[in-house]
């Protein structure tokens, strides 16, 4: 029961956020909504940045766990990602309107760390490269990614992200960046003009 009211009210505050600004949901308009008293909601989250938090989670186990692709399917994994943002295109616009916007901001690079670190591993397991030098690898990549997703919001998510994909899986060829082989000749500023149409 106790985790059924849980998911009831995460459910129901995901409704809201695709109906809604953050700032507008209050506990009360989510009580009534589910029907239960306000020491129910408090017994499961302490506020709604927590019930937030919890729903961000939920949504990252469920795209990188339960659609978990190869680690070595670059463009498999992306389009994973860049799917989840589109069909949740509301909910996130409506975060990252909010005042709240730079948890939307943590939760990307939360949500990209174990991807990044993951598909960087598997393809720097036979080169001799510092720990540090990963990191940094892995923070850059996190930072292209994320910053490509927040520009697209800022902007009114007027195109695909998955219009991006090809060049975007190019990108992330790290074997081929590390190798210092050539970029795709594709790869040029009108490739990603349409990220600030």
């Amino acid at each position: 029961m106790t985790r059924f009211t849980e998911k009831a009210i995460m459910d129901t505050f995901v409704e809201m956020l695709e109906e809604m600004p953050l700032e507008k949901i209050t506990i009360q308009k989510i009580i009534k909504r589910v029907n239960i008293s306000r020491t129910t909601f408090y017994y499961h989250f302490g506020d709604i940045y927590a019930l937030l938090d919890a729903v961000l989670q939920r949504n990252l186990t469920l795209l990188f766990v339960n659609n978990a692709t190869s680690d070595d399917d670059w463009a498999d994994n992306l389009h994973l990602l860049f799917d989840y943002m589109y069909q949740n295109r509301k909910m996130l616009y409506h975060i990252y309107q909010s005042v709240t916007h730079s948890m939307l901001e943590q939760y990307l690079y939360k949500a990209t760390e174990k991807f990044f670190q993951r598909h960087i591993a598997l393809a720097t397991e036979d080169m001799a490269i510092d720990e540090k030098d990963l990191q940094f690898l892995c923070f850059a990549y996190q930072s292209m990614l994320v910053g490509i997703i927040l520009d697209w919001l800022r902007h009114g998510m007027n195109h695909n992200l998955n219009d991006l994909l090809e060049p975007a899986a190019r990108l992330l060829n790290i074997r081929r960046m590390l190798g210092g082989e050539p970029l795709s000749p594709h790869l040029t500023p009108n490739v990603l003009k349409g990220v600030r149409n």
